[in-house]
């Protein structure tokens, strides 16, 4: 199986979990380093992949293929981002991937979570895998993610709303209920009064600052004893970070 190492340049949407078209036309160049083709195993009535990918040694081992299914052949080379993306070779996760950058319409808000994405932007962020397809002659076909999808990391149906906010919002308000307690320390008590309060005013704080739902609804309250950076609770610390 010859493996093949070199640079590739993709496109990337106009922004990332807002605009998923190319209209400003930019590109980001990557290095791909895996094997020189990959086969795919095709549903012949769906176009869609059934199983694999798989490499052209595991192909000639002998193994069946599914029934209405075929191979299809992908050459690397000619198809670097669906090989990287599918392919069993060195994965683009070990890139740098460490960066983030805040979306047009997010902004940082004291006592809520941030809405970051993580840069440099890779194919897996836009590209809907699930929905890849292959032609009769094999011409694979890509298909964008909508910004939502990506936020998400799934598929949705519909757009998220003010009411997903506010059901989110009502979720936690009553598992929280039972947090202050009669005997506990002044100062953790206040804590957590000072959290249901930012979730009550969770909904109205983000619409006053022009977040849209679909961001505001990832943006709740860091809750007590998080880090005020991240919102993620460690739990060995015993400390009340507000």
């Amino acid at each position: 199986m010859p493996m093949v190492q070199f640079e590739y340049t993709y496109d990337i949407p106009n922004e990332l979990c807002v605009d998923h078209t190319f209209t400003d036309g930019k590109t980001r160049t990557a290095t791909y380093d895996g094997p020189d083709k990959l086969f795919f195993i095709v549903n012949n009535a769906t176009g869609k992949e059934e199983l694999g990918p798989i490499t052209e040694i595991e192909k000639n081992d002998g193994r069946p293929v599914p029934e209405d299914c075929r191979y299809v052949e992908i050459d690397c080379i000619k198809n670097p981002v669906l090989c990287q993306l599918r392919g069993p070779i060195i994965d683009e996760m070990e890139e740098d991937h460490t960066g983030e950058a805040t979306p047009t319409g997010a902004k940082d808000i004291t006592g809520y979570a941030k809405f970051t994405y993580q840069t440099p932007v890779l194919p897996y962020q836009f590209i809907d895998r699930e929905k890849i397809t292959f032609a009769e002659d094999g011409t694979p076909t890509l298909p964008t993610r909508e910004p939502r999808d990506t936020v998400m990391g799934i598929d949705v149906e519909r757009d998220l709303t003010w009411d997903d906010v506010r059901a989110k919002r009502d979720s936690l308000l009553k598992n929280s209920d039972a947090e202050i307690v009669d005997d506990m320390p002044t100062d953790l008590k206040n804590a957590w009064k000072d959290y249901r309060q930012r979730l009550r005013d969770w909904p109205n704080t983000m619409q006053s600052n022009g977040i849209p739902p679909l961001f505001a609804y990832y943006m709740e309250p860091i809750q007590v004893g998080a880090d005020p950076e991240t919102g993620m609770i460690d739990p060995d610390t015993t400390s009340i970070i507000m």
